[in-house]
């Protein structure tokens, strides 16, 4: 009496089933042979043909060889089949074996395992996932889809390091570009009517004087005379 394919033991004694994970395809007292790497086969497997991948693995051509699926990409049944394609802007580690493996890009945001939509302009999110876009501070933008607090600049009119709250430029000052540049001055005896300015032209000449300020090559603001 000797052990029958899928099982194993001494002649003329009790046999026992190979695990998960291995199979003996002969009659015998012979061990029970470990699948490949990453392939699975059901308790008594009699044959190769029965490993099959793991979740989140792929066969090769020969149906032998199992390789984990690209990051960006899940398999969530094991045998064959090829590896499914993350939702749009969303990405997943490698041997991944659920679609909810699949979260967020940073600066994108939804729900695990659905397509992601960009950070408004505004906002930014630094991390992969589901959380929710974060607002810039005062006074600052970002372009949408961004992913990190320093892709948050000030605004026109605004000075400051990127990624902080900014403030207006004073009285006599303006800036007509973001980002973290300073403030640049009126000519002499002209001021700006508000704080925050972005033009040159928000240039003015002062009580008592007179003159163009269209732009920096013709500033003149020239005192009124006697009278």
């Amino acid at each position: 009496c000797t052990c029958n394919a899928g099982y194993t033991g001494p002649d003329g004694g009790n046999c026992t089933a190979c695990d998960a994970g291995q199979y003996k395809e002969e009659r015998g007292p012979v061990s029970c042979d470990t699948c490949p790497a990453h392939p699975n086969a059901p308790p008594a497997s009699t044959n190769l043909a029965d490993c099959v991948c793991n979740l989140g693995y792929f066969a090769s051509e020969d149906g032998v060889a199992c390789t984990a699926c690209d990051a960006g990409t899940y398999k969530d049944l094991s045998g064959t089949g090829d590896c499914a394609s993350c939702p749009d802007n969303t990405a997943s580690e490698a041997a991944s074996t659920d679609s909810l493996n699949c979260t967020c890009l940073p600066g994108y945001t939804g729900a695990d395992g659905e397509a992601c939509t960009a950070c408004a302009a505004g906002q930014y999110k630094p991390d992969p996932g589901s959380a929710l876009c974060t607002d810039c501070p005062a006074n600052t933008n970002s372009p949408s889809a961004s992913a990190h607090l320093e892709n948050c600049t000030c605004n026109a009119g605004y000075t400051g390091p990127d990624g902080e709250s900014c403030s207006a430029c004073e009285h006599g000052t303006f800036k007509p570009s973001t980002g973290p540049g300073a403030c640049s001055s009126c000519p002499a005896n002209a001021n700006t009517t508000n704080v925050a300015s972005t033009a040159h032209s928000d240039c003015l000449c002062d009580a008592g004087y007179h003159g163009s300020i269209a732009n920096a090559a013709e500033d003149s603001c020239t005192a009124c005379d006697f009278g």
